[in-house]
């Protein structure tokens, strides 16, 4: 998300000028509306994920606009403002389609409590949008590349993973490894940090400039500092790490994990 903007719509002017200037401060983009039309109409013309509606607006009062809003935006994250709170319990203003509510200052000295709780609000916004999209690209792991120059390894390794319905392919050293993810791109590559040849960071390396979003799993029996080395350089690169002798739950465990 390359702006995360902010929709407000408040039919009180200081309350729109207020939170306009502490979300941009705080690095969001702020769209202002100051009743129910103004706010469709922003919404027609830029996409906007986090939302802040008075219930009162005009003339279309909050609850009928974050109604109307649902119909198409399941995904968006909107919050009341009102400074009648106890007229509307929490339960109607979450049927309506709220995902929270904010009880609007009476008096001066809880503004800035006021503010700080709707820019909390909205950064865990944006931090939700933006776990779901990194979610969302993620690919389901199907197919697995093995990389040791253990054969007996490979064997038993291959073994075990097609056993759980993954389809394995196998190189014995990073060249051969890096041929074959060019050739048939695997979804993760399990491979030995240590290898005759091209060692495994190399090989990550160079099949990271032909395919950054495959995952990795580096092995490594420990106990040489050069390879201790690159295993932090490994895990820096964003792989995930297994010493050694592993067991089949240890390794299911952390193919699973990436997963989700």
């Amino acid at each position: 998300m390359s702006a995360k903007k902010i929709l407000v719509a408040d039919a009180e002017t200081p309350i729109l000028h207020l939170l306009s200037k502490y979300f941009d401060s705080a690095g969001y983009e702020a769209r202002l509306a100051a009743n129910s039309d103004d706010a469709l109409k922003i919404l027609a013309q830029e996409s906007i994920s986090v939302m802040f509606f008075d219930l009162g607006l005009e003339p279309i009062n909050g609850f009928d606009l974050c109604k109307q809003i649902r119909k198409d935006r399941t995904d968006a994250i909107i919050y009341a403002l009102t400074r009648f709170s106890r007229l509307f319990g929490p339960q109607e203003i979450h049927e309506a389609g709220f995902n929270g509510y904010f009880a609007k200052p009476l008096f001066i000295e809880k503004i800035i409590l006021f503010i700080e709780k709707i820019i909390q609000a909205a950064s865990e916004a944006f931090e939700h949008i933006d776990q779901l999209a990194e979610k969302s690209r993620r690919r389901p792991i199907e197919k697995i590349l093995i990389v040791d120059d253990d054969k007996q390894m490979r064997k038993m390794l291959r073994q075990m993973l097609e056993h759980e319905g993954y389809t394995v392919a196998e190189a014995s050293d990073g060249q051969k490894g890096f041929e074959c993810q060019t050739a048939q791109p695997a979804d993760l590559i399990i491979m030995d940090i240590v290898m005759p040849g091209k060692s495994g960071v190399e090989t990550m390396l160079e099949i990271k400039k032909t395919g950054p979003g495959v995952n990795f799993i580096v092995m490594t029996g420990g106990g040489w500092y050069s390879a201790e080395v690159d295993l932090d350089v490994a895990r820096t690169l964003g792989a995930k790490a297994i010493k050694k002798p592993f067991t089949r739950e240890q390794i299911l465990s952390l193919i699973k994990r990436m997963h989700n």
